[in-house]
């Protein structure tokens, strides 16, 4: 690897991703390690990622917040793959029906900074 290489991609890149908020660098780190665990580790990872959407869309999409209040489902109480059964599957009649509230609250945000970006870019 030559130095103009090893400098970009062990200095310059991560800075430049710590300045715009982004993981992509913990990710590839993460997906490094993650490669050489044992299946019990890996799904046990998988299953704590997945607990983590979805408490997260129960708290903040509002779609995901009344289907599981009307089902009666609880984020907190998935123990296995098997108790997503009780969630339907989501067809793009459903998506298109409910485009605002499949918006997570949070990500709002960050469709206006998008948008103000967008209108600041200059055309050359």
């Amino acid at each position: 690897m030559s130095l103009y290489t090893s400098l970009i991609s062990s200095l310059v890149f991560p800075l430049h991703e710590r300045i715009k908020n982004h993981s992509s660098v913990a990710v590839r780190k993460e997906m490094e390690l993650s490669q050489w665990w044992d299946t019990r580790r890996l799904e046990a990872f998988q299953f704590a990622k997945l607990q983590r959407l979805l408490t997260h869309v129960e708290a903040h999409v509002p779609y995901y917040r009344n289907l599981f209040t009307s089902i009666g489902f609880k984020a907190s109480h998935v123990r296995s793959l098997a108790d997503l059964a009780r969630l339907p599957l989501l067809d793009k009649p459903k998506i298109r029906a409910n485009t605002e509230a499949l918006k997570s609250a949070n990500g709002r945000d960050l469709a206006r900074e998008l948008r103000r970006i967008k209108c600041n870019r200059k055309v050359f």
